[in-house]
């Protein structure tokens, strides 16, 4: 039952990751329009979250390894549905710039973090069939999300994306909590040593 549910979840996890660029695409005149900034400032709200993704993937890697996938993942997912619920408050397009980057961060928690769970309770043709799951769950994501947040925004305004945002990471928090947890009962020793030849 374990091994179905990772495969139902690790694809919810990445389809989150991949919403997270753009379902409040369509809101971006509005967020320039409340804030009194130029669109050009409101677009940054994109590339800053890819910026946390980028910086956050360079070392969860090994952080992954070393302290287990539960307190990663639920903190990652916790930390982004704050960032979420914090940015429906923000006093400046500078503030919301600065929660998605934080919403940038923490989802490369949850992206990776999704497919090291496939690999701890995985095998075989079960692997193979989430793997796919997972990365077509995130490709779906930029294509599906402006479709929704353009309904959003149409009868909700700017503030319902980043609403959706925070409630579907603390839904995704809980089921995760619940029915899967803790993967990884090891804990690798940290090595200068191994860990440079990872990177390289």
């Amino acid at each position: 039952m374990k091994k179905r549910l990772v495969i139902i979840l690790a694809p919810l996890l990445n389809f989150l990751s991949g919403i997270t660029y753009d379902l409040h695409a369509p809101s971006l005149p509005a967020i320039a329009r409340y804030f009194n900034a130029p669109i050009s400032l409101a677009k940054y709200t994109i590339p800053v979250t890819l910026l946390g993704f980028a910086i956050s993937s360079i070392i969860l890697g090994a952080v992954f390894d070393l302290k287990g996938r539960k307190p990663l993942i639920a903190s990652g997912l916790s930390i982004y549905a704050f960032a979420s619920f914090a940015a429906v408050f923000s006093p400046s397009i500078q503030f919301l710039l600065f929660m998605r980057f934080i919403q940038g961060l923490s989802i490369a928690c949850v992206s990776i973090g999704c497919r090291t769970i496939i690999f701890d309770t995985l095998t075989g043709h079960q692997f193979k069939v989430a793997i796919i799951y997972v990365s077509l769950a995130f490709g779906l994501g930029p294509i599906l999300a402006p479709f929704a947040g353009g309904y959003i925004q149409h009868h909700f305004d700017w503030q319902a994306n980043f609403v959706v945002y925070g409630l579907v990471a603390l839904i995704l928090l809980v089921v995760y909590l619940v029915f899967i947890g803790e993967t990884k009962h090891t804990r690798d020793v940290f090595s200068w040593k191994n860990t440079i030849a990872s990177y390289k």
